[in-house]
């Protein structure tokens, strides 16, 4: 019978937790050169963008409704307020459904009116930088270097934003393949079972694993695991969350997720027969990942995924 993930000891979190954090740094440290190729590609493009919009808007001297009127300059005119504003803000300023339109490639549906946009241009326009835009104050259009400096700081939001989304996917991507190698590795098959599992036994096969994410009572979970029939711990499904970390604070935020999922899960069909583990990589609290398992939760680690391979096997 494989041993329950739950009866890991104190000390043999910390001693994982520290060999997670070293893996961490090391694939940050590595990441370098490859991130500073992503970031610089972004800016190249948004780039683009912030000089559409000044040249839309006279140097932002004559920033109006008409001139927002595009998805692009309307994006990169909300990163320009102090602070930056966001989609749900701009709806609740304006009245309007901003964020529904940004997310259209068409006009065929939702579409802010002529004084919705007229509020959007009074709205950013009262909160540009004035540090970064003083000919916008002084009335007078910019000089060439005063001109590229900002489209450079102007371009470097997003351009930030981009980074670090393309950071996430990157780990979540890896660290969910890396979960389901470790599933494959175990003789378990691939499925594809409906997007919204509402009987998992009978809608996933014994001995298999989804492709792809799945719902279950209205939660997303990564991977959902039908284990093998007469699995030696008695359990029939475990819901698999993928979580890396950046830091303990945010390690917080992470294990806090597992545990309000794993309370939602674990009573979505027959009782103590359905479980929920996480697979961890990054920086975690020691306390936050021992209240984690004692709530319940079955922690892998992507370092020694074996253990995974090991407790579906049920070797």
């Amino acid at each position: 019978m494989p041993r329950p993930p739950q009866t890991w000891t104190l000390e043999e979190l910390a001693a994982d937790a520290a060999v997670s954090r070293r893996l961490f740094v090391d694939e940050r440290v590595a990441a370098l050169d490859e991130e500073q190729e992503i970031y610089d590609q972004a800016v190249a493009a948004y780039s683009d963008s912030v000089r559409d919009l000044l040249d839309a808007t006279a140097d932002l001297r004559h920033l109006d409704g008409p001139s927002l009127m595009s998805r692009t300059r309307l994006d990169i005119a909300q990163y320009l307020a102090v602070p930056p504003i966001s989609d749900d803000d701009l709806d609740t300023l304006t009245d309007s459904c901003f964020g529904r339109w940004k997310k259209q490639k068409t006009d065929r549906g939702m579409r802010p009116t002529e004084e919705a946009f007229d509020a959007a241009a009074s709205v950013i326009s009262q909160r540009l930088d004035r540090g970064r835009t003083p000919w916008v104050e002084q009335g007078r259009a910019p000089t060439a270097a005063e001109r590229e400096a900002f489209i450079h700081w102007a371009a470097s939001i997003p351009a930030m934003g981009r980074l670090a989304t393309a950071r996430r996917m990157a780990s979540a991507a890896r660290q969910e393949a890396a979960a389901r190698q470790a599933a494959q590795a175990a003789g378990y098959k691939a499925v594809n079972p409906p997007g919204t599992l509402t009987a998992p036994i009978a809608e996933m096969e014994p001995g298999s694993y989804a492709t792809a994410s799945r719902k279950l009572s209205g939660t997303n979970m990564d991977i959902p695991v039908r284990l093998i029939e007469n699995h030696p711990t008695g359990l029939l499904f475990l819901a698999l969350e993928a979580k890396v970390s950046n830091s303990s604070l945010n390690s917080v935020k992470r294990l806090r997720d597992v545990k309000v999922k794993r309370e939602t899960w674990d009573a979505s069909s027959q009782l103590y027969r359905f479980r929920t583990g996480a697979v961890l990589a990054g920086v975690f609290d020691i306390g936050r990942l021992m209240e984690t398992q004692e709530a319940g939760v079955l922690l892998f680690w992507e370092h020694r995924l074996q253990d995974l391979t090991d407790f579906l096997r049920g070797a």
